[in-house]
């Protein structure tokens, strides 16, 4: 019978299909099934691109983001590998109308451009400021934190629209309590 496998642990590559005999020594209890399916998370591991996962996760399944919405999301460290991939995935999956992301060195802001982002903010600087500059003819709905959730708490509760939305992939206090998460009924995920 063909079977599918790995004979040793690496790329996507390894894995391969193969001719084992039928087991013959089947208990009731055994199943013996023809189908079979690869769990899509290992595969992403095994081609070294699981910051896609994570990704789609916080936009499409957690911050509930719809296609074609007419808002604005900010990645808070656009740069890195989750923020990357999340800038393709809002430009060319979501199709939102405005990504912004956040980058200080002229290298991190150029790739985060070719990434998808529509307008980059230097986070060294007043973001909100900056933000503000950007006269978006939308509401900032969503934001996603890549890294250091409780710096950005504040600035996020000041930026994001009533009802919005905050995900973060980065462990943090989230202190909410008192502070604009509360007066504008935003989400945190």
């Amino acid at each position: 019978m063909k079977a599918s496998g790995v004979d040793k642990y690496g790329p996507i590559e390894n894995f391969c299909e193969k001719e084992l005999p039928k087991p013959s020594d089947l208990s009731p209890r055994d199943l013996l099934d023809q189908g079979f399916s690869v769990n899509p998370v290992d595969t992403k591991v095994r081609n070294g691109t699981y910051d896609d996962y994570p990704a789609y996760e916080a936009l499409v399944e957690r911050l509930e983001i719809t296609r074609g919405e007419k808002a604005a999301l900010l990645i808070i460290n656009g740069a890195g590998g989750v923020g990357a991939v999340a800038s393709q995935i809002a430009r060319t999956v979501l199709d939102l109308p405005y990504v912004i992301t956040t980058a200080s060195r002229p290298e991190t802001t150029e790739f985060t451009k070719q990434m998808g982002a529509t307008h980059v903010v230097n986070h060294r600087d007043d973001i909100p400021a900056q933000i503000a500059k950007l006269d978006l003819d939308v509401p900032l709905k969503y934001i996603f934190i890549t890294s250091s959730t409780d710096q950005y708490m504040s600035t996020c509760g000041k930026l994001c629209a009533p009802f919005g939305k905050l995900g973060s992939i980065v462990q943090g206090q989230a202190n909410m309590y008192g502070t604009d998460f509360m007066f504008k009924s935003m989400s945190f995920i």
